[in-house]
């Protein structure tokens, strides 16, 4: 079951990724009160996490959060994108880490835990283990499809990469509609009509996915430009990247100069 949880100490730079990542309760900061007294909280239509108001968790393989309408940054990988004895090797020697690194975490230490064990995944996901069926034209676009289907009625799509072996999206969900049920419609979808289309059957995507809670702007520019960046050693043709709807990058406004960054929804980078 979903429980509210007090995201004070969840606004520092990099502290909410590693803290989903080990299954640990959040990272206790004091957060300086509003100057004057003001209310903190932040509507439900907020952009951005407010670490004044609380968050809805729930747990599945992977610890999820999010807070009304604030926007996500979500990964997801088919299920054979990543060895078996690696991943392995690699629980062992995080769990070995984290018995020797107790929480609270410094910055120092926080940026060790993603040097060591997300980057890693990431360099393995970008390897292009297993059988990289998102790598055919027609996979890919069932996947974009999908995005596009409930655009503007239960979220806005932001940019997006269908990558060989995985998949990186920024959405922002739309009131009454909760982060896990918006993933699930996608990746049962998505699993359904690409093993019709392969003429196969059984799993397809991992069980979980990894989401990140965007703290600003500046925050959803850097996941921007990681999935823009993501495919830029691979060939045209092997990976669909979108900017994403008008709609879905409302209110995002470019950090260096303040100019309406929004993109025309169907930019296609990666044809």
């Amino acid at each position: 079951m979903p429980r509210k949880k007090n995201a004070q100490g969840a606004a520092s730079s990099g502290a909410v990724d590693a803290i989903k990542a080990i299954k640990h309760p959040a990272m206790r900061k004091h957060i300086p009160p509003v100057p004057h007294g003001r209310d903190a909280r932040a509507p439900i239509d907020a952009l951005f996490l407010n670490p004044f108001e609380e968050i809805l968790e729930h747990w599945h393989r992977l610890p999820h959060w999010e807070q009304g309408q604030a926007w996500q940054f979500v990964t997801w990988r088919l299920a054979d994108a990543l060895p078996a004895e690696s991943l392995a090797e690699w629980q062992a020697e995080k769990d070995l880490w984290l018995a020797k690194h107790p929480q609270p975490w410094d910055d120092k230490t926080v940026s060790e835990y993603h040097e060591r064990f997300s980057q890693r995944i990431d360099r393995w996901l970008d390897a292009g283990h297993g059988s990289c069926v998102l790598r055919d034209r027609a996979c890919a676009d069932i996947v974009a499809k999908a995005f596009r289907h409930f655009d503007g009625e239960r979220y806005g799509i932001g940019p997006f990469v269908v990558m060989p072996n995985h998949v990186h999206v920024l959405f922002r969900p739309k009131e009454g509609h909760a982060l896990e049920d918006i993933l699930h419609s996608w990746k049962s979808y998505t699993a359904k009509e690409i093993n019709r289309a392969l003429g196969r059957k059984g799993t397809l995507w991992q069980e979980d996915y990894w989401d990140r809670m965007i703290r600003n702007e500046r925050h959803w520019h850097a996941c921007r430009r990681y999935i823009v960046e993501n495919p830029s050693r691979l060939a045209p043709g092997t990976y669909l990247l979108e900017e994403g709807s008008a709609e879905g990058s409302a209110g995002i406004l470019s950090v260096e100069c303040g100019r309406d960054a929004r993109a025309p929804f169907g930019v296609l980078l990666g044809r």
